[in-house]
Order: C-alpha cells, then structure tokens, then sequence
C-alpha cells in the first residue's frame, strides 16, 4: 500500500482503523438507512428526463419506460456488484480501508505522525486479484466512456433549467434563442459550460463544492420545492392536474397517485437532509460551510428575483409574478432584452 512500515500490510489495516476510532455497526437497518444515502444517485438519475421532457417523442409513455427500465438495470447491477464485492474482499476490510481513507489525521496521530494511504476503490482490488490486462482495459474503457456520458448529461439537462430562467424573464431574452441547425439552446449550454469550468476550479483547489455528498446535499434541498408543488398540485393547480396523463391523476384510497408518490418522496429527502449529518464517512464532512454556502445562494437568488422583478415592473411594465399565475400576460407586453 505504498508504505514500508507495519501499518501498510493488510492485516493492520483493520486494527489501525479501529485504534483510530472506527466502530462497526452490523444492524442491517441502519446500513440500510445509511444505503438510502448513495440510493440518491438512482433518484437523481431517474428524475432528470423531465428537464428535458418536451424534447422527447411521446414523454408520457417513453419516459415512465425508460426511469422502470433504468431502475431495474441499476437493480442488477448493484446486485452483482455486491455479490462480486463479498467474494473479493472482507466486508469488513474494506470499511477499514474507507474509514481510514476518510479520516486521516486520526489515523495520523494513532500511526505516530505517518501518512497512511488508503485506496479504497473495488477496481483497484479486481486488478490486484486478476492483473489481465484485457480485463482491466475493458474496466477503464467502460468507466471513462461513463464519465464522458455523465458530463454530457450534465450539460445537456441543466442547460434546459437556464433554457427556463430565460423563459421565465428571470434573464436576458437572448438566452431562449435556438441554434439554427441543432434546434438546442446553444447559449444556456455556454453559461452553464462556465458555471461547470468553475466548479472544476473549485473541485482541483479543495474548495467547498468539491466533494459529491455536498452537492447531494443541495441537490436534495432544493428538490425539496418541486417535489412539495408535486404533492398540492391537485389542490393548487386542478387546471394542470385535470389535463396530466391518466397514470398521473389515479387515485389510491381517494387521494391522487401523484401526491401519494410525492409525499413519500419528500420523506425520503428530509431523511436524506439527516442523514448526510448523522453518517459523516457517507455524509458532508463540513456541515458549517456546506450550510452556510446554501444560506448564501438561496439568500443570492432571493436577492436576484426581486431585484428583476422590481426592474421589469417598473422600466418595462412585465410582473414577473404574472408568469406564476392563472393569468395570461396581456397582449402586446413586449419582450425584454
């Protein structure tokens, strides 16, 4: 493990884990709840379609058989990959070497001032067990391709959230403006293009957004919104709900599916606003500053909405709000620049 002293061998690494604090816990239903953690990904990825849902042929039917058919393949493999998992490497080897990954300057002070590495990552073990070189190329092949996919997902579904700052009037007007030839939103692309630049500066340099649990958290904070205006929709909007697909607007014991299917949803993110506190090695590992960021952008973006509001009501005549309501804007409300 790249380092000459016991403490490198691997049958130090489950006592130096220990001695520097690490306590196993083997009740499967706090693993269980603590799993919900990493089962974001899944919600993440399931959700994501919608932001681009006029974009695609038939979404009613298309999208609900494509989120049924990435579940079940996610099942699979995640099934297969933990039954793989425990016959390479000790269930409880492998949370030594993340715990020791995740702390290290307790694991510092128990091994007299040394650094301990720690590589807690399945393919570098697969290697270790079977060095083909075939196999591992086919391994690397899949995980970068993957990687390249997800950035283009990434750009391709958050373009279409600054797509819809602009059809809000929340931004300039030019933003809604398509590429003649590819019919996408070229330039939401480049803004969000520069947004990703700096969170790549960010994440090089250490800075606060770097690591995945603390964007999870944001991700879930601000999920909590749309997913609660799920859940009254029926109530609050029964002009949309009437004319939403068929699936949508069943009912189980006289209340709407979507609501039911929301309400569990907002359970499962409050958990998950908890529990990235109470499991630190899965978890935000600086809840000050991860908290304190958040204040920082919801109080920016409050600051930015009213601020525009307050320009378009008073040099251009435009309520933003209007674009919130029942109301149609009047005819002849001109665009703004």
């Amino acid at each position: 493990m790249g380092s000459t002293s016991a403490y490198g061998a691997y049958d130090q690494r489950i006592p130096l884990a220990e001695s520097a604090g690490m306590q196993l816990n083997r009740s499967w239903i706090q693993m269980t709840l603590a799993g919900l953690i990493m089962g974001f990904w899944i919600y993440y990825g399931y959700y994501i379609p919608t932001f681009f849902s006029e974009e695609v042929r038939k979404p009613a039917k298309t999208l609900f058989l494509a989120s049924a058919s990435s579940i079940l393949v996610a099942l699979a493999v995640f099934l297969l990959g933990s039954l793989l998992l425990s016959r390479l490497v000790p269930s409880d080897w492998i949370a030594a070497e993340g715990f020791i990954f995740n702390n290290p300057e307790a694991v510092s002070r128990v091994a007299q001032g040394q650094k301990i590495a720690a590589m807690p990552w399945i393919t570098f073990y697969a290697a270790i067990l079977r060095p083909q070189a075939a196999l591992i190329g086919i391994v690397a092949f899949a995980w970068i391709f993957t990687l390249i996919n997800l950035v283009q997902t990434y750009f391709f579904y958050s373009s279409r959230i600054v797509l819809s700052w602009g059809l809000d009037r929340v931004i300039p007007n030019w933003v809604t403006q398509l590429d003649e030839r590819s019919n996408a939103p070229t330039r939401a692309i480049w803004i969000f293009a520069a947004l990703a630049f700096y969170g790549v500066y960010d994440a090089a340099t250490g800075g606060p957004l770097g690591t995945q649990m603390t964007f999870v958290f944001f991700a879930v904070a601000t999920s909590l919104v749309p997913v609660f205006a799920l859940a009254i929709l029926p109530v609050a909007r029964p002009d949309i709900y009437e004319h939403a697909p068929a699936f949508v607007r069943r009912r189980v014991l006289g209340v709407p599916l979507v609501s039911w299917l929301a309400g569990l949803t907002m359970v499962y993110l409050i958990w998950m606003l908890v529990a990235v506190f109470l499991f630190p090695a899965v978890g935000v590992k600086t809840p000050g500053k991860t908290l304190g960021l958040l204040f920082i952008l919801l109080l920016s973006g409050v600051v930015w909405f009213y601020s525009i509001r307050y320009y378009r009501k008073r040099v251009q005549g435009i309520d933003l709000l209007l674009t919130y309501r029942r109301e149609v804007l009047p005819a002849g409300v001109p665009d703004f620049e």
